[in-house]
Formats: C-alpha cells, sequence, structure tokens
C-alpha cells in the first residue's frame, strides 16, 4: 500500500472511531446560570430556559429529576421539581406557581448526545395548548440549554456547575 493510500487510511479510521463514540449523557451537578448579556437589565430580559438561575439534575436508572430554584430563601418554598423518563414514556409535573397548580405532560428521548424534551400545558385562559421544547446537552465544562416556545426560534441559555450549597 502506498503511503498516500495508507495515510487515508488512517484518517478514515479515526474520524469513525470519533464519531462513533460513545457521548457523555450524564447532566447531573448543580449548574448556575450565565449572564445573559453585558448589563443585568439584559440578563433580566431574556427568556431563559424556563428554569431558574440555580437548577440541580440528578439522574436515577431513567429518571432525569430537575430541581429549579425559583423562590428565595425567604420564601419557604422547596424547589420547583420536574421529573423526564427518556425512555420514551411520558411523565406529568404540576408546577405551583401564580395561579393556581398548572398541570404539565411532558415526554423526552435521547438524540444522539442531546436529551430532548417536549412539555404541553395548558395555554393562558386554558382554552388552547401551548408547547415548549427544551433541548440539553454538555459542550465543553457547560450544559446549554436551547429553549423553544411554540414555533418561536429556540433561545439558548449556558449553565455552568457550581459547587453544591451546604453539601446538598
Amino acid at each position: 500500500m502506498r503511503k498516500p493510500d495508507l495515510l487515508g487510511a488512517v484518517l478514515l479510521l479515526t474520524s469513525t472511531l470519533a464519531w462513533g463514540a460513545e457521548c457523555d449523557k450524564n447532566l447531573s451537578g448543580e449548574w448556575s446560570r450565565e449572564a445573559a448579556g453585558p448589563t443585568p437589565d439584559d440578563a433580566y430580559r431574556a427568556e431563559g430556559s424556563g428554569w431558574s438561575d440555580r437548577i440541580r439534575l440528578t439522574q436515577d436508572g431513567g429518571r432525569i429529576t430537575v430541581e429549579s430554584f425559583y423562590f428565595s430563601r425567604g420564601d419557604l418554598q422547596p424547589p420547583l421539581k420536574f421529573t423526564y423518563l427518556p425512555g420514551g414514556s411520558t411523565s406529568e409535573n404540576v408546577v405551583m406557581v401564580g395561579q393556581g397548580a398548572q398541570p404539565q405532560t411532558s415526554s423526552s428521548r435521547w438524540s444522539d448526545c442531546r436529551l430532548v424534551i417536549t412539555t404541553r400545558f395548558p395555554a393562558e385562559g386554558g382554552l388552547a395548548e401551548a408547547t415548549v421544547t427544551q433541548t440539553l446537552w454538555l459542550e465543553a465544562s457547560a450544559l446549554v440549554v436551547e429553549t423553544a416556545r411554540g414555533v418561536a426560534v429556540a433561545n439558548r441559555t449556558i449553565y455552568r456547575k457550581t459547587a453544591p450549597a451546604g453539601g446538598k
């Protein structure tokens, strides 16, 4: 075999191995959102992921739980908890904020190295249904969450891993 042919075969084999390599699907950890813009006003106006600035993800078997620390410590409210079953089953979560209980039905699945969560819930007024799709993946040392509300263009929220608060 000639040297150019051998080099081409080695490069093809290397790229095939890298392409087929297993990705990290472990999203577990405590995560804090990066500022959305250069000023606090920009960060306030950003739509974000649909979760709070600080979240905790845990994975237990086929279940992923997201805790969203929406309330402040003085509110004496527990974090909002969302449970998802990426194996193709639907999960139901009830959110208690604002104007009472809001039932949500979610389906989730892995698409290569990305977790895609599609959530449906009654829209304002209860006459229609709203849909939010969140796609999560790890990129370098960050958790990326792309959130699309209905047919709107998705926005991106970047979270960085933090140490657990109070060892919890």
